[in-house]
């Protein structure tokens, strides 16, 4: 029996990458460093509350687990904190409309049983320098799969 979590943030990761696209965007699994991130990120994140719950004898389980996805939009001091939040979070729906809904379309491939978005933070950050803003969204996804 192997964990669905590998499985997961790799097939996650590539339906985000054919959403995201553009010269300045990167969808990532982990931490993009030392690339550092482009102006536009979506970055499969670490997963948290994994649980199991075996059942047949204990050679099958349901596995539940929450992964994080982190969106990043960057851009120049002289760019408002609203628009690049509003990006963000354009992103973001993007993300549950074009990846979650058309993958669940498909039975999420086989890999997992359920996967649904939960909630979201956001974050208005400027860098040390003061040169450039960034709008930051934080959207938990619930993962259910059989393994």
């Amino acid at each position: 029996m192997q964990s669905s979590v590998p499985a997961f943030k790799l097939a996650f990761t590539a339906r985000i990458a054919a959403v995201i696209t553009g010269p300045h965007a990167l969808a990532y699994w982990g931490n993009p460093l030392p690339k550092g991130l482009p102006k536009e990120a979506a970055l499969v994140g670490p997963t948290k509350s994994r649980d199991l719950v075996w059942r047949g004898g204990m050679t099958q389980a349901n596995e539940t687990y929450e992964i994080e996805v982190v969106v990043s939009v960057l851009g120049p001091i002289q760019k408002s904190q609203e628009e690049l939040l509003t990006r963000a979070y354009a992103l973001n729906d993007l993300i549950i409309s074009d990846v979650i809904g058309a993958w669940k379309a498909l039975d999420y491939g086989g890999v997992v049983d359920i996967v649904l978005p939960g909630s979201a933070t956001d974050a208005e950050l400027i860098d040390d320098a003061g040169k450039d803003r960034e709008a930051r969204i934080t959207q938990s996804y619930s993962v259910t799969a059989k393994i």
